[in-house]
């Protein structure tokens, strides 16, 4: 609606620079833990050093944070009695950095709600989440967060006098949150849909007298239509008219940035949904999104008040890597440090021959095998004498830590010998819980064909064909062991990265046996996955309530700790898995880590090493048509 003035009267203005992370996931220092040395990586304490520098550079700023703080890195990973010692790390180095509100994640909810009370009751600022509240009778969740705040800052316009600008925020997460955590929630919590609640709080926020509407969106940009929306939302929260400001996140992805895909109402170029400022700053304290917001206040003879407005704005996300850390962050975080060095020096069980996720994505491995053949072991146990028992026992397993936007570095690599604690962090990063699905034969092919929609159509006769792209989230590359089968590259895939399906009767999956005999698409199976994928995460076909079995909750790390405490030895042979099919003529070039060379000789593959990339990536040629290609 067009904004009336006063005739004679001169507009003040301001600018007010909104700075915002989003998906740090606990990444607080430059300091791999798996390796034990410290990194040129990013952090939260790096992106410390550039907010304090950017803070001077406009009338006033404002702090955000859009939720995935608390879990991800190794110094995060406390319990009820560190809180009470030192604090919660991440929350710690937030109150240090003057946070002014964050919004709340789906993986804050990967933890237990005592420690997630603890810790949040530590803030020195709002914590906010508008869609998911406490069930009536259900108290363990109640007063933990706060739907909405107004956030009141100060300035000096360019006349000199005092002014203040109401900042209302709120934030929304995907509703889908309850499903992936499901066991840790116990339908704790009511979740709603993302837009309809954030048009009531951004009307809320107006009638409680906010000038300037944030919505804190832990949910993605995207063109696409149907469910996939209902969890990657942030377009359509810009549409909402109460709405000033978007702070995206979720999906790990920048924006805006070089070559972001454009719609008519998504501009990649400038920063902006429906002509409204946003950002998303990538994931892992990787970078900071800056959005300058050229305020300018005038008569509104519609609001009936004198009030500001977004006048002009510019969005970008900095780079913290060129940045010395933070020292008082550095400071703060020193006893959290220590104490998570000597956990991960525990040792837990012994490793008889290396375990990596560098060739992962081309090739069976143990980094993935393990984790099956650990949920195999526990679960063999707890279907004994079930209904269960006699059906089929199969386990589906992503990589992790497979590269990607995280870098060279962000791969599992666990030499032979002492097992300790920091290596089944490396195997399993998140605290998953162990799910089971009971699916039919064509289920399982759809899943599987999910599963290898990452990887690019191969044309015939080409050589060096990219395999796949550098940002392709490796964790959504499932590895069914217990069958197996082929991944022929010839065909287009089949599902989008958002599951839908984009080329319906088309299968990229071969010779998919089990025992020896083909597949029936009526034969039924127990497959063993987690909590997430279990409650829809990662958009695989055939996921919904009626198809899990129940289970006590099972850890997936004290699975795997208890697997190799009692001395198991990964085989390559021992669970029958999958390969790549023979392709005439053809050969694909992929990126792995900066590690790999190491693992080379282990491969049994066609693989020619071409050297490095500008940025530290390796990259091989593999030979589709090799008359020695393994069967």
């Amino acid at each position: 609606m067009p904004r009336s003035y006063e005739v004679g009267t001169a507009p003040k203005r301001l600018t007010v620079r909104l700075l915002a992370t989003s998906d740090v996931h606990a990444q607080l220092l430059a300091y791999d833990y798996f390796r034990e040395t410290r990194t040129h990586g990013s952090s939260l304490a790096r992106l410390g050093s550039l907010i304090r520098e950017l803070r001077d550079g406009a009338d006033a700023s404002v702090l955000l944070d859009n939720g995935d703080f608390l879990q991800g890195g190794q110094i995060a990973e406390v319990d009820l009695e560190d809180v009470s010692q030192i604090g919660n790390p991440v929350i710690s180095a937030m109150n240090a950095l003057g946070y002014d509100a964050v919004g709340l994640g789906n993986h804050e909810f990967d933890v237990d709600e005592p420690l997630l009370r603890k810790s949040l009751a530590l803030a020195e600022f709002p914590v906010l989440c508008a869609n998911l509240t406490p069930k009536d009778g259900e108290g363990r969740y109640e007063g933990i967060w706060q739907k909405r705040v107004i956030v009141p800052v100060q300035a000096s316009a360019e006349d000199g006098r005092h002014e203040t600008v109401k900042f209302g925020i709120f934030s929304v997460l995907p509703p889908q949150v309850v499903d992936w955590c499901a066991v840790r929630l116990a339908n704790g919590v009511h979740a709603r849909d993302i837009v309809a609640t954030a048009q009531e709080q951004a009307a809320a926020l107006r009638a409680e007298g906010a000038d300037i509407v944030v919505a804190l969106a832990h949910s993605g940009i995207t063109a696409v239509s149907g469910a996939y929306v209902a969890e990657n939302a942030a377009s359509e929260v810009a549409a909402l008219d109460d709405v000033d400001v978007i702070v995206a996140g979720h999906i790990h992805e920048r924006f805006p940035r070089d070559g972001y895909p454009g719609t008519a109402v998504i501009d990649g170029t400038r920063g902006s949904l429906h002509g409204k400022p946003a950002v998303m700053p990538g994931a892992m304290a990787a970078f900071l999104g800056k959005i300058d917001l050229h305020l300018v206040r005038v008569d509104d003879k519609v609001a009936g008040g004198r009030t500001w407005h977004v006048e002009g704005f510019e969005c970008e996300n900095i780079a913290g890597w060129a940045h010395a850390e933070d020292a008082e962050i550095v400071e703060v975080l020193q006893p959290a440090q220590r104490a998570a060095v000597k956990r991960l020096s525990k040792v837990v069980g012994h490793l008889d021959r290396p375990v990596s996720t560098h060739f992962s994505m081309v090739k069976d491995g143990c980094a993935t095998r393990i984790l099956a053949e650990a949920k195999l072991a526990v679960l063999r146990e707890e279907l004994c004498g079930t209904p269960y028992e006699h059906l089929p026992l199969l386990a589906s397993v992503a990589p992790t830590r497979c590269g990607g936007r995280a870098g060279p570095l962000n791969y599992v690599d666990i030499a032979p010998g002492p097992l300790r604690e920091r290596s089944i962090g490396q195997m399993q990063p998140f605290a998953n819980f162990i799910s089971l699905l009971r699916l039919n034969g064509a289920e399982l092919l759809e899943w599987l064909d999910m599963a290898a929609s990452l990887y690019a159509q191969m044309e015939p006769n080409q050589p060096d064909q990219w395999l796949f792209e550098r940002d392709t989230p490796a964790y959504k590359r499932e590895t069914v062991y217990g069958v197996s089968y082929e991944v022929g590259l010839s065909e287009p895939a089949r599902y989008s990265h958002a599951g839908e399906v984009l080329r319906s009767g088309k299968t990229r999956i071969r010779n998919l046996m089990w025992q020896g005999e083909p597949v029936r698409p009526t034969q039924e199976f127990l497959l063993a996955t987690n909590d997430f994928r279990a409650g829809g995460g990662g958009n695989f076909p055939g996921v919904c309530p009626s198809k899990v079995v129940p289970l006590r909750p099972i850890h997936m790390r004290d699975a795997l700790v208890k697997y190799l405490a009692a001395g198991a030895v990964c085989s390559d042979q021992a669970v029958p898995s999958w390969r790549f099919a023979r392709l005439n003529n053809v050969s694909a070039v992929f990126e792995t880590g900066a590690a790999a060379m190491q693992y080379f000789d282990l491969q049994n593959l066609p693989l020619t090493p071409l050297g490095a990339s500008e940025d530290g990536f390796l990259r091989f040629r593999m030979d589709l048509d090799d008359p020695h290609w393994p069967s």
